[in-house]
């Protein structure tokens, strides 16, 4: 119960003026988010754009508002980017909408698959064995023959709030198994005792009983979906450092985007009705 206030402030709250047509809303998924200006100096020059992006904050969230609306939509449809080595994710939104309302928590990663077999480094086994992590939107094509290195990856939608998968057994010709272990590329912070990105293991904010729990839960939903569990000696842990994005280093931190490679359809620029 509460009272419904009808008559807005005589005088309108001084807010920058947005062009919400031409903007999104980005969130890192991330305990401490990075700030403005860092971010700014990244779109300015690592960033291929059309026009200018301006780059508000209020809280935890980022409001990229594009010159040119084929950025906002090559943004949307970038989904996801690493900025600071931090995951952030885009969605659309307006002005009417209560930010905390968006759904920030599923995003596109480049996932590789380690220490496969020689006779599974196919093509064709990317999206199997990657099913169960998320859902496979590209799978990188190596072209025939070996590729040129020895893993395969493909680019999959994931939640974020859910445990990582750290890898999956295969089976060998003489009734042996290999384990083969995945590298999330853009997790340069992640929790060896959660499995979740954005915060360390010093700082999980689970207790050991939530956190067994939850990846119990994780871990049933395969057994529920009928395929077999295979557990490992019990003083190696589930997590390792093994689950890990690129080195370290700026460049892989801050992911180059070019978002002028993106063509929206009817793009009025591309069919002749505009003129530049």
């Amino acid at each position: 119960m509460g009272v419904f206030i009808q008559n807005p402030p005589s005088q309108p709250p001084r807010l920058p003026n947005i062009e919400w047509t031409y903007s999104v809303v980005g969130r890192f998924f991330d305990f401490a988010p990075s700030n403005t200006s860092f971010i700014t100096n990244i779109v300015n020059n690592h960033w291929i754009t059309r026009g200018s992006i301006r780059i508000l904050r209020t809280g935890d969230y980022f409001i990229f508002e594009c010159q040119d609306p084929r950025d906002c939509d090559a943004i949307l449809n970038r989904h996801t980017s690493v900025i600071d080595g931090k995951l952030m994710t885009f969605r659309s939104s307006f002005a009417n909408q209560v930010p905390s309302s968006i759904n920030f928590s599923l995003a596109t990663i480049w996932v590789r698959i380690h220490n496969l077999p020689w006779r599974f480094l196919e093509h064709e086994w990317t999206a199997k064995i990657l099913s169960h992590v998320g859902v496979v939107e590209v799978v990188e094509d190596t072209g025939p023959g070996l590729p040129h290195e020895a893993f395969l990856r493909a680019k999959i939608l994931v939640d974020l709030t859910r445990p990582l998968i750290p890898g999956c057994f295969m089976p060998l010709d003489d009734g042996q198994v290999v384990w083969v272990y995945f590298r999330y590329e853009g997790v340069f912070k992640f929790c060896k005792q959660c499995g979740c990105v954005g915060h360390h293991t010093g700082h999980c904010p689970m207790s050991a009983y939530d956190v067994h729990h939850l990846i119990h839960r994780r871990f049933s939903e395969f057994e529920h979906d009928g395929l077999t569990l295979m557990f490992g000696p019990i003083e190696t842990p589930l997590y390792t450092n093994l689950i890990r994005g690129l080195p370290d280093r700026f460049v892989y931190r801050n992911a180059r985007v070019d978002l002028t490679r993106f063509v929206p359809a009817h793009d009025p620029y591309v069919f002749g009705e505009r003129h530049v």
